[in-house]
């Protein structure tokens, strides 16, 4: 999976939100907004990735193979489990490569929300609500992290 709980008290501490579907096509760990009005998970606009009101996807396999997908995909229009972020600060995630905007990473790069769902670097995380900090890496779906979930 391209994005899980790295602790069991993550499970006990994050609200779940199956309640809406999915604005475009979606991959497990990109970041998004929950628009309830519409009963939509939406990419965020800049303002909103920069707020404490983002989720993640957090969708499992429920069409399993013989063959475990390493990324969970979520086609428009599907039922989105969204994971609130703020909910974990404090906490370690595991997030794939593919939900990953930069390819070279190292211990200590703070990762922000992109407009695309996707999970970015950048040197100053002044500005945002959340950010990842990693914490080390992995082959998760690639080139993955570990991160812990900070607050500014």
């Amino acid at each position: 999976m391209a994005f899980k709980l790295h602790t069991i008290g993550g499970f006990k501490a994050v609200k779940n939100d199956p309640t809406t579907v999915a604005d475009v096509a979606l991959l497990q760990g990109h970041a998004i907004i929950l628009d309830k009005q519409a009963g939509k998970s939406k990419l965020p606009v800049l303002a909103e990735a920069k707020g404490k009101e983002l989720h993640v996807v957090a969708n499992i396999d429920d069409q399993p193979s013989l063959f475990a997908k390493e990324d969970v995909e979520v086609a428009k229009d599907a039922h989105v489990r969204a994971f609130r972020l703020a909910d974990l600060q404090g906490l370690e995630v595991e997030l794939g490569g593919k939900a990953l905007a930069d390819e070279a990473r190292v211990k200590g790069d703070k990762l922000v929300a992109d407009v695309t769902g996707k999970w970015k670097k950048a040197a100053d995380v002044t500005g945002y609500a959340l950010y990842l900090e990693v914490t080390a890496l992995n082959t998760l779906a690639g080139k993955g992290v570990i991160a812990i979930v900070r607050g500014a």
